[in-house]
């Protein structure tokens, strides 16, 4: 889908905003991430209904907000324990690496 190459392109250009020290960057990281998110839910939302329907939208909806919650819990370890085996420009670049993958499998 062309969305969801958009959105996942969207939050690969907020990575490598990241990787950048400089603070006028980063304000542009929070303008491009921020955008992100909201193609992210606007496509989530809309994919869920057009594919699943309407009857059981909201429980389909609650549950992936929760197992994705779920998988957030484990984020800040799994985020700190990168960064204490490698330097956190490191810890970043392997994010960066893992999203190129998911972008290259969705292509």
């Amino acid at each position: 889908s062309v969305v969801l190459i958009f959105v996942n392109t969207t939050f690969l250009v907020w990575e490598v905003i990241t990787l950048f020290p400089n603070i006028q960057v980063q304000a542009v990281g929070l303008v491009v991430f921020a955008s992100a998110r909201q193609f992210l839910f606007s496509f989530f939302f809309a994919a869920v209904g057009s594919t699943f329907g309407y009857v059981n939208f909201g429980f389909l909806t609650g549950l992936a907000n929760f197992v994705s919650a779920g998988v957030l819990v484990l984020d800040a370890p799994l985020y700190e324990y990168t960064a204490s085996k490698f330097d956190v420009v490191y810890a970043s670049f392997i994010l960066l690496t893992m999203l190129f993958f998911i972008f290259a499998v969705i292509i």
